[in-house]
This record gives C-alpha cells, structure tokens and sequence, in this order.
C-alpha cells in the first residue's frame, strides 16, 4: 500500500493514476489489518456532565442546598483520542469474521470560571482536579459479518467485553451484544440500523451494576463529485439501581 501511495504521486497520467487506485483497493482489502484513528478537542460548557441547576432538588421541588462546586456544570476543553484495530481473522464471498479493538481516551481542562467554583468559598478540600474529568475505554472482542436477503444488503452480530476507567480508577468491566443491519435502498443511498445491550459491573459497589440499551438508525447518501449526506438518530436508556446513574439520550446528527 506504501508503495503504490508512492507510485500515486510521481505519476501525473491520468490513465496509470486511476489503474493504480484500482490496484490499492484490491491490495487493501487483501491486507487483514485496518486501523482507524481520530481526535478532536473541543470546548465545551459542561465537561463534568454536571447540572446547571443552582440549587439542590429533591422529587423537583429545589431545596434551600447549595449545588457544591464538582457536581455544577464546569465549562472548560474536552480533548478525546480515538484508536481502532480490526484483524480480518477468516473471510468468504459471502460472510468475513474479525477481532476488534478501541482505545478511548478523554482528557479535560478546567477553565478559571470553572476553577473559582470548585475552589472558592464555600467548598472543601481535597480540590477537584483536571484529572478527575478524565476517562479512558479499552474494549476487544468479536464481530461477524454476512450477507442477508439482496445483493449489496448484510448483517452483523458481534461481542465485545472492556474495562472503564474514571479519574484514574477501574470502574467498570463490561460486556456488550452486538446486532446490525444494513440495507441497499439503491445505488446511491444505504439505510443502515443497530442495537446492542452492554452491561457494566461496577468495581465499587453491586448497587452501581448499569444495563444500557442502544438503538440507533443512520441513512447515508452518496452524491455526485464524491460528497455524502448522511442522517442519524440514537437512543440510549442507562437501567440502574443507583439512581445517579439512570439517564436516556437521543442524539440527532447530520
């Protein structure tokens, strides 16, 4: 793949260009391994997940408590690295099984507004921290794919298991089924749906034990010139016994 990439660029004919692109392709799908790595770094209002509630509420009716510093939304930098492995182990025409694997790192900054709430009157040491906001993710597991129903259509199933860590700590080990459809709708567009349950064991205590259900539906749309439009809808519900913990998402995306 090296080599070709460098043959791509001292090679100015537009015939020997296109013939060597259609040699990388076949080239990278013989190549078992894929690796996928992104980053960002982001400001943001709330890098805590914290609530912009001042007062404390209990059953919605806000009590005569201050909101203490940690727990009020900080705003600050989020700066997160994303790292994907995947090993082709076995593949036929019809069907390809492989080992996948994430490293997620979140890293957070507090700006001075955030830190004059967590240090000033009225808090108690020990002083929250950059590090406190900070996460990490490492998952492996399996996934398989085949083809179900039309030509261009497939499915998925797949079983990943990971830790958590927080601040530092290990606080959840978690295992995650995985289910996927994805659907030709012609030669252009590509309706794609997903599920999957994980559930965290809590290294701290039973009671913190979290289910998470994810369904999520993306439709994609390649256009003309190369460009694609794509559209996105998720949902997320956390089951729990520790009610902190108990929450549902939706996250719209275009």
């Amino acid at each position: 793949q090296i080599w070709l990439r460098r043959a791509a660029l001292n090679t100015d004919d537009a015939a020997s260009q296109n013939r060597i692109a259609r040699d990388y392709a076949r080239v990278r799908a013989m190549n078992p391994l894929s690796v996928r790595v992104g980053t960002s770094i982001r400001p943001s209002d709330n890098i805590n997940n914290g609530t912009d509630n001042t007062l404390e509420t209990v059953d919605g009716v806000p009590t005569s408590a201050f909101v203490q510093g940690p727990s009020r939304a900080l705003p600050g930098t989020i700066a997160t690295l994303d790292i994907a492995l995947r090993y082709r182990l076995r593949a036929t025409e019809t069907s390809q099984t492989a080992l996948v694997s994430r490293l997620y790192i979140r890293r957070a900054a507090m700006n001075g507004e955030a830190r004059a709430l967590v240090t000033g009157p009225g808090t108690l040491p020990p002083y929250t921290r950059n590090s406190d906001f900070g996460s990490t993710v490492f998952e492996l597991g399996l996934r398989h794919r085949f083809a179900l129903g039309a030509r261009g259509n497939s499915a998925m199933v797949g079983l990943v298991a990971g830790q958590s860590w927080s601040g530092g700590d290990r606080i959840y080990d978690t295992l995650r089924f995985e289910l996927g459809r994805s659907v030709k709708l012609s030669d252009a567009a590509r309706l794609t749906l997903s599920a999957a349950v994980e559930h965290r064991w809590s290294t701290i205590s039973d009671v913190r034990d979290i289910t998470q259900w994810t369904g999520s539906a993306a439709y994609t749309l390649k256009r003309p010139g190369g460009d694609v439009l794509g559209l996105s809808y998720t949902l997320t519900d956390t089951v729990t016994d520790y009610q902190r913990s108990r929450a549902t998402g939706h996250s719209l995306r275009a």
